[in-house]
């Protein structure tokens, strides 16, 4: 699995539009906000326990994550997800420069991309992004992570919920 590079520090978000974080921001109105959060505080949601950050996942996400999961403490088989999707890598990590950006904020629907570099050894750094797709039941709620669209392009809900 990838490895973040530690200490870990982002650059601040790029929220255009009447969304846009004020100071600090809030999860429920800033979904670059809560995307890197979510990214800082979550990174292993893959392939741990969905159920540590339910209330951050939709039910579609949290519902294949989690036969994802049971799955594999049932087998002990690595199913359809066999690499890190931030990466879409088994190996390498994640390093500077790291950027959260706001692409697409509506009522309901969000889209925040991640652009970091891929370090793989000392002479290979790649430029990669993942497409981070958010959804709230309504205004004013808490952002919820729906997807991830990883570095290869795939959708990791569609991954999860093609190979159960």
């Amino acid at each position: 699995m990838a490895l973040v590079s530690a200490p870990f520090a982002l650059t601040a978000c790029r929220s255009p539009g009447p969304n846009a974080a004020s100071g600090g921001g809030s999860l429920s109105s800033d979904p670059c906000v809560a995307a890197e959060h979510f990214f800082k505080s979550h990174y292993d949601f893959y392939y741990e326990d969905p159920s540590r950050c339910e209330a951050l996942l939709t039910p579609r996400l949290f519902r294949a994550l989690k036969q994802q999961y049971d799955s594999f403490e049932r087998t002990r088989q690595i199913g359809a997800l066999d690499c890190d999707p931030w990466t879409s890598a088994q190996d390498g990590e994640i390093s500077q420069p790291c950027r959260f950006t706001t692409l697409k904020v509506r009522e309901s629907e969000a889209v925040v991309r991640f652009q970091h570099m891929f370090v793989l050894g000392p002479e290979s750094r790649t430029a990669q992004s993942v497409l981070m797709t958010f959804q709230r039941p309504s205004a004013g709620a808490a952002w919820q992570v729906s997807d991830l669209i990883m570095a290869n392009g795939g959708s990791l809900v569609a991954l999860l919920e093609g190979n159960p």
